[in-house]
């Protein structure tokens, strides 16, 4: 095709995709600076997600497969329109905390 057919049109589309490149990295950014929740181990959080990033990138959709299979505690399906997955967290990615909760729980000691 001609560029005075489509030249403008790629030039907005090429703008279009040099915005949202920039705030993909904002918001990559963003994610690193947030701390994790207590009791994650940012470490083991970190490999978990190199492994899940490793993988989804990967051509052979056995890999893909596999990692799904790992993380995926169930799906249920109720109708074409809903489906619920439940996903498993790495177990090497908590932390356990084994100390008891205070004597009071979290609620108020109620009169015996």
């Amino acid at each position: 095709m001609p560029e005075r057919q489509c030249g403008e049109r790629v030039r907005a589309l090429s703008d279009k995709l040099g915005n949202l490149r920039a705030r993909r990295e904002e918001l990559e950014l963003e994610a690193e600076d947030r701390t994790a929740p207590t009791g994650l181990d940012t470490k083991a959080l970190a490999a978990a997600r190199k492994r899940i990033t490793a993988a989804m990138r990967s051509r052979s959709n056995q890999v893909k497969k596999g990692l799904l299979r790992e993380l995926v505690h169930e799906i249920r399906v109720n109708g074409e329109r809903e489906v619920f997955p439940t996903f498993k967290v790495p177990a090497d990615a908590v932390r356990i905390d084994l100390r008891m909760a205070a004597p009071t729980g979290f609620e108020p000691v109620s009169p015996p």
